[in-house]
């Protein structure tokens, strides 16, 4: 089977699930927090090209090569896909889309599916999960946690809900400031670097498990060096100047220290 015959079958599969991916494409564009979907989709295609490449997919002969377990994977995945879609779940049905993928690829060539199982799976990074909840719940804990800081420092502060008062002016932690699209940033970004890196799995896991409480801790610190700033240099210098500019700071900031836990954990665990 060569490469033509591969990206037929991919397309057939993408056609069924053309409305899911349609639905996925409207919120990558219209959602912020989804905003680094097509990213994902462009880096997942990019490896799956190169491993593509590697493995001359053209010469390899797949109609020996595949497993029926493949086929159990696809037939799963596509019956959950039939159901997400006739009650209109389409996050689910999207995250059921990288199984499909997978299970046929298996099915077809056994071989070349374990070496396209990153590519293919760093697409659940894409779908737009319903995060309106944790969303309002991390809102609650980052002004929390930011209210604690700032008294450390000096600033004395109110805290009502996701409301923070000081001296001079009032803050409220809104969805933007939650944190959410940190988390899903960082544990995109994680997952790529890990990938990259020649390092033992243990030093991967503890790298991706990290992720999600190092983009919460520099949003923390995003939201604290807003209130300082607005405390010390006024609110409009505040506004604008260190708020625009702080997600990109901080969030640098994230991937910096990402990269030396992992120079330091390659140290440790040898």
């Amino acid at each position: 089977m060569d490469r033509v015959s591969y990206l037929a079958i991919l397309g057939f599969v993408l056609l069924v699930y053309a409305k899911t991916l349609y639905w996925m494409v409207g919120s990558w564009i219209m959602n912020p927090y989804y905003s680094h979907g097509s990213l994902v989709v462009a880096i997942s295609a990019y490896l799956a090209y190169r491993t593509c490449r590697a493995a001359e997919v053209a010469e390899i002969n797949t109609s020996p090569g595949g497993n029926k377990a493949g086929l159990f994977l696809f037939s799963s995945a596509l019956l959950i896909h039939a159901l997400s879609y006739l009650y209109s779940y389409y996050w689910i049905s999207a995250f059921s889309l990288p199984f499909a993928i997978f299970g046929c690829l298996y099915f077809l060539n056994e071989e070349l599916a374990r070496k396209l199982a990153f590519p293919v799976f760093f697409l659940l990074l894409a779908v737009p999960y319903p995060i309106y909840g944790i969303s309002n719940r991390l809102e609650v804990f980052s002004a929390l946690a930011a209210s604690k800081l700032l008294d450390l420092i000096g600033i004395k502060t109110t805290l009502v809900g996701a409301e923070i008062t000081t001296a001079k002016n009032s803050f409220v932690v809104g969805a933007p400031c939650s944190g959410i699209r940190s988390i899903l940033a960082l544990a995109t970004v994680s997952a790529f670097y890990t990938y990259l890196v020649r390092a033992k799995l243990a030093v991967k896991a503890v790298l991706l498990l990290s992720s999600v409480p190092l983009a919460m801790l520099a949003n923390v610190l995003r939201i604290v060096s807003v209130i300082a700033s607005a405390e010390y240099f006024g609110l409009k210098f505040s506004m604008d100047y260190v708020h625009p500019m702080s997600d990109l700071v901080f969030f640098i900031f994230a991937v910096l220290i990402l990269i030396g836990a992992e120079k330091l954990l390659r140290r440790v665990i040898a």
